[in-house]
């Protein structure tokens, strides 16, 4: 892990009430609601893997009401932190193996400004924000060494690139070869609830047991990825 990614909110002034949080299988994306006051909030996650970025889409139901700082804890010892323009950019080696490694994260404003801040960047007065992480190493899978990578190559032609094709084309990209399949098309989505212990669950059918409608499979654009097996205790669906 290189590190977690923070955004302090200075604004928040109230309770936060009508708290959901919320795992959408057939289209891999993860979401939290909320309300403060009089607004609504929203984010929305997904991990694309076409375009090798991790995506958060922030929204509200009041113009400009985001005012956050975004910085990233650095857990690797040999790390930098710079913030320039709208990115922030994470450069060190990987503790143990001491492989060079790359995060960069670029913000996406609609509405308000971005502005830099050593090792921080403050987002004031945004309508909507989409934050894009990217994190690479210098890793090839070519002997004897196994390196020889631009980390900082990859990074960079990652985020532009999915910069390039904004929030909503980097949605279709990610949903558009994923997809949530079983025998019977039962609805969708399902959340996955927080009261199972699961160390005590037996273990996932067979991957072809094709008579256990319990059994659902997750497929993906990976094709090397194998079967996910869920089980009818922790599922439960949302009507």
């Amino acid at each position: 892990m290189v590190g977690n990614l923070r955004l302090t909110f200075d604004d928040y002034d109230g309770t936060c009430t009508e708290y959901v949080r919320d795992l959408d299988l057939s289209q891999s994306l993860a979401r939290v609601s909320y309300r403060i006051g009089d607004r609504e909030y929203r984010r929305e996650y997904f991990c694309s893997y076409p375009d090798r970025v991790l995506v958060l889409r922030l929204t509200s139901s009041t113009p400009g009401a985001f005012n956050f700082v975004l910085h990233h804890d650095l857990t690797q010892t040999e790390s930098t932190a710079e913030a320039n323009g709208k990115e922030l950019q994470i450069r060190g080696v990987i503790n143990g193996n001491r492989r060079k490694y790359r995060v960069g994260i670029r913000v996406l404003n609609e509405g308000g400004e971005v502005a830099a801040q050593e090792t921080q960047l403050a987002v004031k007065g945004a309508d909507t924000v989409t934050i894009l992480y990217a994190a690479a190493t210098e890793y090839l899978p070519e002997p004897p060494m196994y390196g020889g990578g631009d980390p900082d190559a990859l990074v960079q032609g990652w985020l532009k690139e999915a910069a390039e094709r904004g929030y909503e084309g980097l949605k279709k990209r990610q949903t558009r070869g994923h997809h949530w399949g079983h025998r019977n098309d039962a609805s969708l989505p399902y959340l996955l609830t927080s009261s199972v212990d699961t160390n005590t669950l037996d273990p996932p059918p067979e991957p072809n047991d094709r008579g256990d409608a319990a059994n659902r499979r997750m497929s993906s654009p990976r094709s090397n990825l194998p079967p996910l097996g869920c089980f009818a205790g922790d599922v439960q669906e949302i009507t």
